[in-house]
């Protein structure tokens, strides 16, 4: 009989130990899973991380997980988002539901980062407790500065080159009807580009009659800009505004001239002053 109880006892020995390595094979195995997923992960029961996946032992500044585990949970939050997880762990605890958060965490190299961050509420042992995931944002909010910053510089170059497109062909109404256009420096195709489109709005949104060109402020011109320059003012004269062409140096007629440039239809004065009285007396 005794021999029979003594198999018995062996039986449920076995079992139990088949159980224990099971259990413990199951554990492993769910570690090594854990320890897979790329996002870092830890338990918290109570207070206390009492498991973090290798993950985020890394985000954390760890080289192994036994270096957080033990360590209160607020302990890797920032100070100044430690009020806010207090109140999540709250409601956490008493079985409710978190959404996901981006808040500021603290390494234990004392690295501060972003997070996004999420709590699932659990029971361990029959103690309220969370399973924790969250992501390093570091590299996120980088992308997001290097593309501000470039918003911001494109913004900048955006106002640096329609401040210098103002200068450059600035338009003055100088009396109903009536635009003058200055220009002063070196002049090429691309700048009488500009110069056209702003000519043909202005004339456009003024309801223009006459719109005079000053060259005087010119010093030379090529061929192709003095051409560009003829053919913006013929373009002009499309919109119902008479052109006139004030200021026009030896320099610039002989180029208009040798390069066989037309300017039939457009009025050339010697002087801004008589270009303006010309313009007046038409209206």
């Amino acid at each position: 009989m005794s021999s029979d109880l003594d198999r018995e006892i062996e039986e449920l020995r076995a079992a139990l130990e088949r159980e224990r390595k099971a259990r413990l094979d199951a554990e492993e195995q769910h570690r090594t899973l854990m320890d897979a997923v790329p996002i870092g992960l830890f338990l918290r029961v109570g207070l206390t991380i009492t498991y973090i996946n290798q993950t985020g032992a890394e985000i954390l500044g760890a080289k192994s997980a036994d270096e957080i585990v033990g360590m209160a949970s607020l302990d890797v939050v920032h100070p100044d988002h430690r009020g806010l997880v207090v109140e999540r762990m709250k409601r956490l605890n008493s079985g409710g539901r978190v959404p996901a958060e981006e808040l500021r965490m603290l390494g234990k190299d004392g690295r501060v980062f972003f997070a996004d961050i999420i709590g699932i509420p659990v029971t361990v042992g029959g103690q309220p407790a969370a399973l924790v995931a969250f992501r390093d944002l570091t590299e996120k909010k980088r992308g997001e500065e290097a593309i501000r910053l470039a918003e911001h510089q494109e913004e900048l170059l955006q106002v640096k080159e329609d401040t210098l497109r103002a200068i450059s062909t600035p338009l003055l109404p100088v009396s109903e009807r009536v635009l003058v256009m200055p220009l002063v420096g070196d002049v090429d195709e691309c700048r009488v580009q500009r110069m056209l489109e702003v000519l043909l709005q202005g004339i456009s949104s003024h309801r223009a009659a006459i719109a005079i060109l000053d060259v005087t402020g010119i010093p030379s011109i090529e061929l192709q800009a003095a051409e560009a320059l003829v053919r913006a003012a013929k373009a002009a004269s499309l919109l119902g505004a008479e052109v006139v062409l004030s200021g026009v140096s030896p320099q610039m007629a002989q180029a208009l001239a040798g390069g066989g440039v037309a300017t039939a239809g457009i009025m050339v004065k010697g002087t801004l002053k008589d270009s303006i009285a010309y313009a007046l007396s038409r209206r």
